[in-house]
Formats: C-alpha cells, sequence, structure tokens
C-alpha cells in the first residue's frame, strides 16, 4: 500500500498518527512518504513498520542524507521519487524545477545506490489520460532500477502496458476509487 501524507508535502499540516495507524492496522506492506526531510525521519517510519519510506526532495536537497538511509536500512527499503514534468524533475510539491532531467537524473540516483525508483508523470497525475508508458520504458532501459509507475493510470489495461515497458509496479489512485481498476481483474491479467 502507497500511503503519502500530502499536507506533511505541502507544509501545510501532519497526517503522521493516521499514516502510522494504518502501518499498525495494515495486512500489507504499507510504503510511506511525504514531507520527509531527514535520515531522523526516515528511520522513524522504518522502525514503526513501515515496509519503504519514499523519499523525494531530500534526494535532490540532501544527497548524503538520502544515501544515509540506504546505508542503514538498506536500498529495498527505500524508493526514491523523481517526479517529472516536461522532462525533468521536480520536487518540493512538484512546485520545484531541480534543473535535472528525468533520464540523466534517474542514472545520477542509481550511482548512488538506489534501486527502486517512482516516477511520477506529473501533468497525467489524477488526470486519467493514460500514464507515461514511453518514458517508463526508456527508463527500464536505461537503468537496471525498479521502476514504479504513477500518473494518468485509467483501467487494467494501463497497468498491462506499463508492465510490458518493464515497470515492476504502479501507483493507482484515482482510478481505484472511481472502480475503472478492479483489483481481482488485474491480478487475473498480470498472473
Amino acid at each position: 500500500m502507497h500511503v503519502i501524507d500530502l499536507d506533511a508535502t505541502f507544509g501545510t499540516g501532519s497526517n503522521a498518527e493516521t499514516a502510522r495507524q494504518i502501518i499498525r492496522e495494515s495486512r500489507v506492506p504499507v510504503q510511506v512518504g511525504g514531507g520527509i526531510r531527514s535520515l531522523w525521519e526516515a528511520s522513524g517510519w522504518l522502525e514503526d513498520g513501515a515496509e519503504r519510506v519514499v523519499l523525494g526532495t531530500l534526494a535532490f536537497s540532501d544527497p548524503a542524507a538520502a544515501r544515509g538511509v540506504i546505508e542503514a536500512h538498506g536500498a529495498e527499503r527505500v524508493v526514491v521519487a523523481a517526479d517529472y514534468r516536461e522532462g525533468m524533475i521536480v520536487a518540493r510539491a512538484w512546485k520545484e524545477n531541480q534543473g535535472i532531467p528525468l533520464f540523466e537524473g534517474a542514472r545520477e540516483l542509481e550511482a548512488q545506490g538506489f534501486r527502486n525508483l517512482l516516477t511520477t508523470a506529473v501533468g497525467r497525475d489524477g488526470m486519467r489520460s493514460g500514464p507515461d508508458v514511453a518514458t517508463v520504458r526508456e527508463l527500464s532501459l536505461l537503468t537496471r532500477m525498479n521502476i514504479i509507475a504513477s500518473g494518468g493510470i485509467r483501467d487494467a489495461t494501463d497497468l498491462l502496458e506499463l508492465e510490458h515497458a518493464g515497470a515492476s509496479a504502479a501507483i493507482v489512485g484515482r482510478a481505484l476509487y472511481e472502480g475503472t481498476v478492479k483489483l481481482a481483474e488485474v491480478k487475473r491479467g498480470i498472473s
């Protein structure tokens, strides 16, 4: 399960206690993110039972601290987010262009030891316009990272396209809530 504290991301509050309750009560592994800006915060989430933490801004604002999370907890417990708009990585709640092209940034993140890359096509997120399959395909060819695709997913067909493009996982939000993606259907199609 993918849980992001958007209030923490935007700096308008915190839903940390709710996220911790989800972690405690969930019967599936939970990866948590949103506003994690230090090694201390990331470690806290992992010690509280999160399977993985998602690091976005931290990976670009303080790469040494982000690498410290890997050193302390292992690469499999860390997901680095490279959200992008028009081919460029954006951070701080999608507001700041980092001046780093996505493909170049992905190679650099891999060289730093990250193994799980969450890419969100910002312009497609929540829009049900279809995922950016071409970018996922390119990333899966350029790196050996596990690519987690996000943004624009409409239905099970989109998920199968992403799988064929090399994605190891996908984040489904709006389509799940609206019922256009049914988990049983996806399980049958991917199995």
